[in-house]
């Protein structure tokens, strides 16, 4: 099962790499774009459900990936973003459409490959009827600013009072303003960051749990100044 799981995680890193490349080579056009759309021969049905939903939350976009057959079928998995109806959407294009089914945030479709542009077409205006732009863009909502002297285990302790997390009862989230970093980044297992930051005189480390990406980040930043938002 480890290994399994592990051989998934490759993957699902390895999509979720291909689809950055693409919005820095502009194939993707995230500033002009009301949805990302992307598919491949080689990205498994079974995976691109989880990177669709990564990509949405990453990139602030409604997300449509799919996996190519050699027979000319495109099977699909989507995620949705705030404020958009997922299913209505895929219910205005039914007629290009195999199967599909799934709820307002996330769905599963099939269609020919052929009719993939047509699809990106109607979706696109489908949601900006809805959905503006500067609306759809990365977003998260912060509880309360929290200094970095509060870090400590009273607060552990209180936080734990409001548990258990979970829909309905989410766990809170902070802003940490004016952090500098002491250390070079580390990269753990290749997929976490770990620094250790600096404010208001105290020393502490900050962990970035599957975000390899913020490594070259940290690795630049010198002694400039940064905020973290986290839990």
């Amino acid at each position: 099962l480890k290994k399994i799981n592990d051989e998934r995680k490759t993957i699902e890193r390895g999509i979720f790499e291909a689809i950055q490349t693409a919005t820095k080579k502009k194939t993707v056009n995230l500033p002009q774009e009301y949805l990302i759309m992307a598919g491949h021969n080689q990205w498994p049905a079974g995976v691109i459900g989880l990177v669709a939903g990564r990509c949405s939350h990453a990139y602030g976009k409604p997300t449509f990936l799919f996996h190519l057959t050699a027979d000319g079928i495109a099977k699909g998995s989507c995620r949705s973003v705030k404020g958009l109806d997922l299913f209505g959407a895929l219910e205005k294009c039914k007629d290009i459409l195999i199967t599909f089914g799934g709820h307002s945030a996330a769905a599963g479709l099939s269609l020919r490959q052929e009719d993939l542009p047509e699809l990106k077409r109607r979706l696109g205006e489908t949601i900006a009827q809805t959905l503006t732009l500067e609306e759809l863009q990365p977003q998260i909502t912060i509880d309360a600013p929290l200094e970095f002297s509060d870090i400590n285990q009273l607060l552990v302790k209180d936080l734990a009072r409001l548990e258990p997390f979970g829909i309905g009862n989410e766990e809170p989230v902070f802003l940490l303003k004016n952090l500098t970093q002491i250390k070079p980044p580390r990269l753990m297992k290749d997929k976490h960051v770990k620094i250790t930051a600096f404010a208001q005189g105290v020393v502490k480390p900050i962990v970035f749990f599957n975000r390899p990406e913020l490594y070259d980040t940290f690795q630049n930043l010198d002694d400039k100044a940064f905020s973290v938002v986290g839990t």
